[in-house]
Parts: structure tokens; C-alpha cells; sequence
């Protein structure tokens, strides 16, 4: 990945320093992001474990059912593509399941307050 992106920039003309700045900086931003990524995925399974937000095999089957018709895949060819990947594709599946029951919750329990925002002259 890192060299199919110097390789672009230096297609692009750009001359070798400005490459590895370059570099350097999407490294540390993807670095950065995947830190975020985890974090979140932390406290949002914490907070599901705490108020036993779980998702049943009935959620799970019924949001398989929804990616497949979302999908537009053939139903054969999704099998065939997850065949042996079934315990990936449940995982991704009740993960889903508890990530929007999960919003659901956290939505339920927010407080909002309406601000009045005056335009600056």
C-alpha cells in the first residue's frame, strides 16, 4: 500500500522528499485513525455489555436477510463467496445486530437541548 502510494505521487511528479512527507503523514493519520477506531469499539462494547444490549439468532437471520436483498448479489453467490467464512460472516452480522441496537439505545437515553444560533454581522 505505502508503495503503490509513493509510486502515485511520484507519477504525479512530485520529487522524493515530498513523497516521504507525504507518506509520513498518511501513516500517521491511518495510525491515528485505527487508535480512534479501537477506542470506540471499546467503550461502545462496554457500555452494550453493562446494559446487556445483546442480538439474537432471530436479529442476526433477519439482518442477513436484509444485506442479501441489499446486496443484490445472486443469494447462491453470497453463499458461495462466505462458504467456509460462516463464523466471519455471523460475526460481522451480530455485530451489526449490536451496533444499531446499540445507537438505538444511546439515542433513547440522550438529552438534547435546542440552541438558538444568531447569524454574526
Amino acid at each position: 500500500m505505502v508503495q503503490n502510494m509513493k509510486s502515485r505521487y511520484r507519477s504525479q511528479g512530485l520529487d522524493a522528499d515530498m513523497v516521504d512527507k507525504m507518506v509520513a503523514a498518511s501513516e500517521e493519520k491511518i495510525a491515528e485513525d485505527a487508535l480512534q477506531t479501537v477506542k470506540n469499539t471499546l467503550i461502545l462494547e462496554y457500555i452494550a455489555e453493562r446494559e446487556e444490549i445483546t442480538a439474537t439468532q432471530d436479529e442476526i437471520n433477519e439482518e442477513l436477510r436484509k444485506f442479501v436483498a441489499q446486496s443484490g448479489q445472486d443469494p447462491q453467490a453470497l453463499r458461495e463467496y462466505f462458504q467456509g467464512r460462516e463464523m466471519e460472516l455471523q460475526e460481522m452480522l451480530q455485530n451489526q445486530v449490536l451496533m444499531d441496537k446499540l445507537i438505538d439505545h444511546l439515542l433513547e437515553k440522550a438529552t438534547y437541548t435546542e440552541k438558538v444560533v444568531e447569524a454574526e454581522s
